[in-house]
């Protein structure tokens, strides 16, 4: 699995390096770090994404681990600075473990500790600490390092809903998308981060779990009654089993 996983990373990796490092040499942008062979490949463009290593990109991104999570951090002009490369990546998931429900505690010989009793159920059992969902490291090289970044990332956007699916797409003006030669896992992940936060802003933020399981109950009834048949659709029981909304009997899997 590992040997499939590597290759097909390695072919992506191949084609958005020889796109990104033809469009950096046309702005004259220098390129920081660029090695990809056979064995290795590691991409850190420097073209206008924010660095590991920069404590911040922007004065103006608002997350506070310390305090409540508010609806000024999840407003649409905080949630574009991610996907504009104005917030750093330690930022981008700490305002996404902040809507998952993990609370800050403290920071204990260089390393931080969260309290995940507010964290949704289902998303605890596989996570009871709170996972990187970006890549800090940006090491896509070694499937051992970014696989789990990715499982986390992908684990999170199939909790969206169908009707909340694109929702990045109502920045509007705000953010006009990337295009095909700037793409890189970092913007795309960011990207998909800021969709599920829409998603979370719109129907999760400020509900207790005992509300959010009234509304699933109505919306199940709504479903039988289109179609009788949908829930025993093993894509639906697939879909249901991501949703972190759904409270029913949470196993570790």
């Amino acid at each position: 699995a590992n040997m499939k996983y590597d290759r097909n990373r390695l072919l992506t990796f191949i084609i958005l390096t020889i796109m990104s490092t033809i469009d950096c040499f046309q702005k004259g942008i220098s390129v920081r770090r660029l090695s990809c062979n056979a064995l290795t490949y590691n991409v850190l463009m420097s073209c206008t994404e924010c660095n590991p290593s920069e404590s911040g990109c922007s004065s103006t991104f608002i997350v506070d681990v310390s305090s409540p999570l508010s609806s000024e951090e999840l407003s649409d002009d905080n949630l574009v600075r991610i996907v504009n490369l104005e917030a750093t990546d330690n930022q981008c998931n700490q305002l996404c473990w902040k809507c998952l429900g993990y609370d800050f505690v403290e920071v204990r010989e260089g390393n931080s500790y969260y309290d995940n009793s507010r964290v949704f159920p289902k998303w605890k059992s596989k996570y009871p600490n709170p996972p990187d969902l970006i890549g800090i490291t940006r090491n896509y090289a070694d499937p051992l390092v970014d696989k789990p970044v990715r499982d986390a990332n992908m684990n999170l956007m199939r909790s969206i809903p169908r009707d909340y699916k694109g929702g990045i797409r109502n920045l509007g003006s705000k953010f006009k998308g990337y295009k095909l030669n700037e793409l890189t896992p970092n913007k795309t992940r960011r990207a998909q981060l800021v969709n599920w936060m829409m998603y979370y802003r719109e129907k999760l933020f400020g509900k207790t779990m005992e509300q959010l399981a009234a509304e699933r109950d109505t919306e199940k009834m709504s479903e039988v009654e289109i179609n009788p048949n949908m829930s025993n659709l093993p894509s639906e029981k697939m879909f249901r089993k991501l949703r972190l909304d759904e409270v029913d009997e949470v196993k570790n899997e």
